[in-house]
């Protein structure tokens, strides 16, 4: 959301409500991915 990180400015339009927004997003995908991946690593292991 920094247009310049050095100055620490923020894109025009940023919002906190945007940030959480992301955030929440990201933490669900993540979960998602996680839980696929563990199936798979599941499904791959020897018997």
């Amino acid at each position: 959301m920094q247009a310049d990180k050095s100055l620490h400015t923020f894109k025009p339009n940023s919002t906190f409500e945007n940030i959480i927004q992301i955030y929440n997003f990201d933490r669900e995908l993540r979960i998602l991915l996680f839980d696929v991946i563990e199936r798979i690593e599941i499904g791959l292991e020897p018997n």
